[in-house]
């Protein structure tokens, strides 16, 4: 009789933990909160690396990229419930380029890639991809294996931010469903990797890499119907482009 008494307390408990698993992420807001939690810690340190501390001091820069974050975000749930923040890293003749995106809502971006971009659309899907990062949870799945794996704050920024293919094909498909529901033509994507093609030493990525992140940017979008009447051009963006244009470094502003 015990012996059946132990086996269903042992039943009911698993029970419990399978129910309990099951509510914490019954939503993927509610997921996101338990990540945020999880990853905070390493989360903040990274933040304080000397790679994203160079920021762009211009009000209007930040300002027009954080209107167009705030933008880009409001038609999710997960992205409005972040803290989203945008900083330009001034990272004129830098060795690297990193751009991060933190599961807080904090993107940081590289202005040598931003100035380098000839139309809103691909600054939107500048933005889009780092959001589709966030949704993918990217950093967060990376956060357990890469604790174990090493101390120093150059590597980890190395690792946390540099994406498989695969990881990089369920991102695009979160930018291009972002770009598309807010009016964004989603070839601004296309548009902004074949930067990274010309930048591909510093990226850190061999250009096949970056071509096949293109090809498989088109096919998708190719699944879209036509959008109509599409984001062409706002002024607040024709006014950064010609403050953009021939910024040498040093935090403009």
């Amino acid at each position: 009789m015990c012996k059946w008494k132990f086996i269903l307390c042992i039943s009911l408990f698993l029970s419990a933990c399978a129910i309990e698993k099951e509510r914490l992420y019954e939503s993927s807001a509610e997921q996101f909160r338990v990540d945020l939690v999880h990853v905070k810690e390493i989360s903040d340190k990274l933040q304080k690396n000397s790679h994203f501390k160079n920021k762009i001091k211009d009000k209007e820069l930040t300002k027009y990229v954080n209107n167009l974050a705030v933008n880009l975000a409001a038609d999710n749930d997960i992205l409005l419930a972040l803290d989203v923040n945008v900083f330009l890293v001034d990272d004129v003749g830098e060795k690297n380029l990193y751009n991060a995106a933190f599961p807080d809502g904090h993107l940081y971006l590289s202005n040598t890639i931003l100035s380098k971009l000839s139309y809103e659309n691909e600054v939107a899907a500048f933005i889009a991809i780092q959001f589709g990062h966030i949704l993918n949870r990217s950093f967060v799945r990376k956060a357990s294996f890469e604790d174990e794996q090493t101390t120093d704050s150059d590597q980890m920024i190395n690792n946390y931010f540099h994406y498989t293919e695969d990881q990089m094909q369920a991102t695009i498909d979160e930018a291009i469903l972002i770009l598309y529901q807010k009016g964004y033509d989603p070839r601004g994507i296309g548009g902004f990797f074949k930067e990274y093609l010309v930048q591909n030493d510093k990226v850190k990525y061999p250009k096949e890499v970056i071509q096949n992140w293109i090809n498989y940017t088109y096919l998708r979008i190719a699944t879209y119907p036509p959008l109509i009447n599409p984001v062409i051009t706002t002024k607040e963006f024709t006014d950064i482009k010609k403050k953009l244009k021939n910024y040498k470094g040093k935090n403009l502003g």
